[in-house]
């Protein structure tokens, strides 16, 4: 419902909280002359609607809903529909306690009288929603959806999320809840708290996973973060990966790492989700979690950490490796730059060779290297981002080249990647089981680009009849053929440039696919020589790239006026209230001292960002003619704030030229 004043009684929430639509359960009497009870059933979201720009529509406003309700013999009622607030109604210990992404699935059970028993989010890092919701006599709930979360909480899937015809847009679930405790030989696999935190400069943090129950049997349970107001780009580095039980064991850990930007923006939450369980075991609450990044900037700064050497290699560590830099590498690296001094061009030649050394390093060649050709053999297409992480995590598990006995592990994590790979519905679908091993290998060595010579293929194909070879290790071995990867080292080289520094598939919004494919014929050009392409250094010195640790910003304070032009942004202190102007209309105006019919007018689009990630995107408008500045126009609320335009410059008539629009603000507490 869109109305503030639905009919409602005995109800969880009274009132509407989403201005663009909740959900609502109404129960009746049995005559349906009188209501028993009726609620809203929505939250507050935490990105109040708006436009993008002038030009563009209102997007970001579908509001919140429910789909569908089943009643079981004791007269309780199972709801499920979308949610889009992080304060949806749920109870303590629920399945999943936090919103996973910008949309997430919900399940409500209420009393006979409208008391809410039950509730728990239901979804992944990306979009879901409930569809429809049944109930069975033993307390079972099943639910019915739709998700684009490529880790909804999946138990012993029939499809997995890393299936190679997963949609990023659609695709279906149906996932069972029951209050009952896990089945006999079976555990409960959770998180061992719902919240964790971290300072910004702390480096990393460690997240415990832990079973209860029967722990006899081996489980294995992948983990994913999620954007909120904290993101993958700016403030933590991606974390996917798979947690194996072996029998007896009760927990299992990994590290997620922030990132000590140089921006102003409150303390930050991003999400942990628990999915693709598999084994013996449940999901247990809770399977969502909360991590917090505890903000330590205090107002802007003028420089960007990525110029510091030590900064620029332990990113380097993270964002091509997937782990904290052991001591050794991280003083390594650090004095190959630092070697210079204040030379500025042996620096920037320092830090090239460094960054393009890490794509070259064993460790890379033999991990995320391996990971983007096994794909290519495979689906004959390259890995997308987050794949790519799951996958080169796994196979880099526990491997610091040089330390203890890497090559051992390494060779381990290999070939339990490639079994594990080989096993994948997806993979089965290409290559069904009972394929014929010469057959099997001529589909490989297509998807290679015919990399193999006959005798190789005969070679390899026998020793799969003979009970020699398995599916595995002849995938590997095509994998390490000289003539593939010698083929595959430009295109994975260039994949790298935008998984690596940019955290982004090379398809994704701004360029869409154009710029993989001229940094691929560009290096193509070059023989491959990087140097001489240019290719790391443009990358290094992109302003995406850049940005991803520090955003230029001036300082402002509540109460008193202060500029900005578009896509500038200030810091309103001492609130860390983040302020910036998307756009500006056509501007209408009478100029000064003129007779015009109307005096015109000119908006300027702003967004507000709150400490926390609380956004709200407002028009302010002034109209034209005296006077010049314009303190009563009336103020526009959101946030807590009131946001006043008092002028933009210049005014017309504008020359052929005119400067950029400079808005005159003003921000003060309600």
């Amino acid at each position: 419902t869109g109305s503030a004043d639905f009919p409602t009684r005995n109800a969880l929430h009274p009132s509407a909280r989403d201005p663009y639509g909740n959900g609502f359960v109404a129960k009746l009497d049995a005559a349906g002359a009188a209501l028993v009870y009726s609620t809203y059933l929505s939250g507050t979201p935490r990105q109040q609607c708006g436009p993008q720009r002038f030009d563009s529509g209102i997007i970001g406003c579908a509001g919140e809903s429910a789909t569908a309700v089943a009643t079981d013999a004791a007269g309780a009622a199972y709801v499920t529909g979308n949610t889009i607030s992080e304060n949806f109604p749920a109870p303590v210990d629920a399945l999943q306690p936090r919103l996973g992404g910008p949309m997430d699935a919900f399940v409500i059970k209420l009393g006979p009288a409208g008391q809410a028993l039950f509730s728990t989010y239901l979804g992944g890092s990306s979009g879901d929603d409930g569809a429809d919701v049944q109930a069975d006599a033993a307390g079972n709930v099943y639910v019915l959806g739709f998700t684009s979360s490529d880790d909804f909480p999946a138990v012993n899937p029939y499809r997995d999320s890393l299936a190679r015809d997963f949609s990023p847009v659609l695709s279906g679930f149906v996932a069972r809840l029951s209050a009952a405790d896990a089945p006999a030989g079976a555990s409960r696999v959770r998180f061992d708290a719902a919240a964790y935190a971290v300072g910004e400069g702390g480096g990393s943090v460690l997240v415990n996973v832990v079973r209860d129950g029967d722990l006899s049997g081996e489980v294995e349970v992948s983990y994913s973060t999620g954007d909120a107001a904290a993101t993958e780009r700016a403030d933590y580095t991606t974390a996917r990966g798979a947690l194996r039980f072996a029998p007896g064991e009760a927990q299992k850990s990994f590290a997620v790492s922030v990132t000590d930007d140089h921006a102003v923006e409150g303390d930050e939450a991003l999400g942990l989700t628990l999915h693709d369980l598999r084994g013996p075991a449940v999901l247990g609450a809770p399977a969502s979690a909360v991590l917090t990044i505890g903000d330590n900037d205090e107002r802007p700064a003028a420089t960007n950490p990525i110029d510091s050497a030590q900064f620029f290699v332990r990113q380097h560590y993270l964002d091509f490796l997937s782990r904290e830099p052991d001591a050794d590498g991280l003083r390594f690296w650090t004095n190959e730059i630092e070697s210079c001094g204040a030379d500025a061009q042996c620096r920037e030649v320092k830090r090239i060779n460094v960054s393009a050394a890490f794509f070259l390093s064993i460790e890379f060649q033999e991990t995320g290297f391996l990971v983007a050709r096994l794909h290519r053999l495979a689906f004959d297409a390259q890995p997308t981002y987050r794949a790519f992480v799951h996958d080169a995590r796994r196979v880099a598990e526990g491997v610091v080249v040089g330390e203890g006995d890497w090559r051992r592990l390494l060779e381990a994590n290999r070939r339990a990647y490639a079994e594990e790979f080989a096993a994948r519905a997806a993979f089965l679908e290409r290559f069904p089981a009972a394929l014929p091993a010469a057959e099997y290998v001529e589909r490989l060595n297509a998807n290679s680009g015919g990399s193999l010579s006959p005798e190789e293929r005969a070679a390899l194909a026998a020793g799969l009849e003979a009970g020699t070879e398995t599916r595995a290790t002849v995938l590997l071995k095509v994998a390490d053929d000289p003539e593939f990867r010698a083929r595959e080292f430009s295109p994975a080289f260039v994949l790298m440039q935008y998984f690596g520094y940019l955290r982004r598939n090379p398809g994704d919004w701004p360029d869409n696919g154009q710029g993989y494919l001229f940094w691929l014929s560009k290096l193509n050009a070059f023989g491959g020589d990087f140097v001489r392409a240019e290719m790391v250094k443009a990358f290094l010195s992109s302003d995406e790239y850049r940005r991803r640790f520090h955003e230029p910003a001036k300082e402002a304070a509540l109460g008193s006026p202060f500029t900005l032009t578009r896509g500038e942004l200030a810091v309103v202190q001492p609130d860390k209230l983040r302020v910036s102007v998307l756009d500006v209309s056509r501007d209408t105006r009478c100029p000064a001292g003129s007779q015009c019919p109307t005096p015109g007018s000119v908006s300027v689009l702003l967004q507000a960002v709150a400490p926390g990630g609380d956004t709200a995107r407002l028009v302010l408008t002034i109209q034209g003619g005296a006077p010049r500045l314009h303190p009563a126009t009336p103020p526009v609320s959101a946030l807590g704030y009131s946001f006043r335009l008092l002028q933009l410059d210049p005014e017309p008539p504008h020359g052929p030229q005119p400067a950029p629009a400079e808005a005159l603000l003003r921000v003060d507490k309600n």
